[in-house]
This record gives structure tokens, sequence and C-alpha cells, in this order.
């Protein structure tokens, strides 16, 4: 098994210029759309055989699926910069994110120069652009000076939602955009206690309404953001930015999206056990120190195998549900006045396991 880190690019253009719908002789509007932590467990690409995901299928089918785009850099943060840039991190040197902002923005300026990012690029030419959920890895952006710059408006963050329940589940995790935990918190927290101080956000579970801030979770409100861009009527082109958070960490989606898939009968991948031998030291040291004290691997392994089949159901389950979320959007585009004039882009910072 070969484990790769990619971008995964998932539907390209559809655009029809001789429709006679409003908007037909103006330059074309994009529809920007990012899903996090996909991999190729999709029905097109056929990474597992039991992953539901119908829409994600009929939008490959629809444009073009490059599956062998390899990122320029295994981290979301450079990853991400280096897409929205058009540089590489090589160039750049942004490998992580910087909290210092000052030094951020010095950073910024003396890499990037006269040239600019790719949402400032549209605004400068006459579009408006929107921004919901996670485009930089920090959502609308990495760098908050800039932020006026990138876009005419944004979705607020999930993070104005929670309640103190939802934090308390959380046990002090700071990447409130993808909250809630499960309903009894991190079940690795739970297990290791004070053995663990990261990496508690491995873990998943159904959620029902009461579980939810105000019964949606953040996805769901970028689908409606995007739904209510779609529905209003604009003069000007637009550059409409759609960044899910699942089937990030932690697996929580509502409950339905579990009932999809029988536990029971989930088929597990093989993984060699040599599989981390050609691994680079530095993706070795994620998988076994990074992410928690004891090492992602044996932190899973340590808790058994009937903890292992729960992760695979939920993250089976939260594809299915962003998988949904990018139905609503590609439907509302499809009802909306811009269906014939709209290019769709989608892309995704995978791991993909793929079985030689």
């Amino acid at each position: 098994m070969k484990i790769l880190r990619i971008i995964l690019i998932t539907a390209i253009v559809i655009v029809c210029m001789a429709c006679q719908k409003k908007q037909s002789s103006q330059q074309p509007n994009v529809l920007f759309i990012a899903i996090d932590d996909l991999n190729d467990w999709t029905g097109h690409l056929e990474g597992h055989p039991q992953a539901i995901t119908p829409n994600l299928d009929r939008l490959a089918k629809s444009g073009t699926s490059f599956s062998n785009a390899h990122t320029p850099m295994a981290v979301c943060v450079a990853s991400r910069n280096a897409l929205l840039s058009g540089l590489h991190p090589t160039s750049t040197g942004w490998y992580t994110l910087v909290e210092d902002h000052e030094a951020m923005e010095a950073s910024y300026h003396e890499v990037m120069g006269d040239k600019q990012m790719l949402p400032a690029v549209f605004k400068n030419h006459g579009y408006k652009t929107w921004c919901a959920g996670k485009i930089f890895h920090k959502g609308a952006t990495d760098f908050q000076f800039l932020k006026d710059e990138l876009w005419d408006d944004c979705l607020p963050e999930y993070k104005e939602k929670l309640r103190p329940i939802d934090l308390e589940r959380g046990a002090g995790y700071k990447g409130y955009k993808f909250y809630p935990f499960p309903k009894g918190g991190s079940q690795i927290k739970t297990h290791y206690g004070n053995e663990i101080s990261k990496g508690h956000s491995l873990c998943g579970g159904p959620l029902d309404e009461a579980d939810i801030p105000e019964g949606k979770m953040y996805d769901e409100l970028i689908a409606d953001y995007a739904i209510d861009k779609l529905q209003e009527q604009h003069a000007d082109p637009f550059f409409l930015s759609v960044g899910f958070v699942r089937p990030h960490v932690p697996y929580t989606a509502p409950r339905k999206y579990f009932d999809l898939y029988d536990k029971a009968s989930i088929k597990k991948p093989k993984c060699p056990e040599d599989d981390m031998k050609d691994i680079p030291i530095m993706g070795k040291s994620i998988a076994y120190n990074y992410g928690t004290n004891l090492g992602d691997y044996a932190t899973v392994e340590g808790m058994g195998d009937e903890f292992y089949t729960h992760l695979l159901h939920s993250y089976l389950a939260c594809v299915s549900f962003a998988d949904d979320q990018l139905g609503r959007v590609l439907t509302a585009l499809q009802n909306s006045d811009y269906a014939d004039n709209t290019i769709i882009v989608g892309y995704s910072l995978i791991m993909r396991c793929k079985t030689d």
C-alpha cells in the first residue's frame, strides 16, 4: 500500500456560453469547492466499495477528475497557501502556520511582492468574492490583515454558535470549526486520560439534533450560505468559495448518515506490515509521535479492533454527510440563473490509500 498526500481535483468546467439565461454574455462565475481530508473513498474513485457519494460521483461524471495531482507539501497550511498563491513552499518558506501575525504579514509582503492570492485576483478583475468555511487553513485566510483584500463577504465562524457543553466535550480542542465532538467527548481522551496531550480529536460518533448547536453542523451552514448566494440576483460575476470541513476529525455527523452503513459489515482496508517503510521521516514522526504522546498508530491499536471499526464507520458517515451538503449546493446552482455560466472547481487535501 502506497500512502500519498495529494490534492484531488474532483471536477472542473461546466460552461455553456450559448444559453439565453442571465449572465450568458458575461464573464463566467466560479464555484470553488474544497472538501477537507476527503480520501479516495468515493464511488467514482473506488477507494472503498461501500462509500455512498452520489453527488461527488455526478460531479466527477460531468467534468474531469484529476486523481494524480500531487500537493506541493503534505501539510494542510502549506498546501492551501501554495494552491491559493500559486507558489511552492520551497519558494515561499511557508511550511506551517506562524502565530506571530506581525511576522506573518512581513513574510507575506516579502514573498508575494506585487503578486496576489487567487481571490484577490478575481476581486480586482470585477468579481464579487465570497467565502464560506475552510478555504485557507484558518478559514477565510491565514493572513488576517489580508481578509478585506480577498473577500467581499464571509460566513461567520462556527465558534460563535458553540455552547459550553460543546466546548466541554472538545476538551480544549482549538479547531472550533470542526466541532461538535461525540456526545461523551473523545473516546481516546476517555480511555487514556492524561496519557494524551494531543490527538484526542481522532474520534467520532452519531449526533442527534440536541447535540448540535442550533441543530445545524457547520457544513450545513456553509451549504446554506452558498445556496443563499446562488438564489440572489447579481449584476457582477462572482467567485464563490465553499470549504466543507468534514470528513476532517472528529468524525461526527447527524445520525442519519451513520444509519446509511451497516457497521458490522464494513470492509477494512488491507495494510501490509511494512506499510511505513518507504515513508519519509517527517511522515513517520507525525504517525508515531506527533499526534499524541503515544503516537496515532499505537493509540488506535491500544483501543482495540472495535474502536478501529468504529472510526471506519464514522469516517464513511462523514464522507456521505459532506457529499450531501455538496449535493445541496450543486442542486441550487443547477436551479439558479447561473447554471449555464459557472465553472466548478473542486479539490481535497487527502491521504490516499491505494492497494498495489
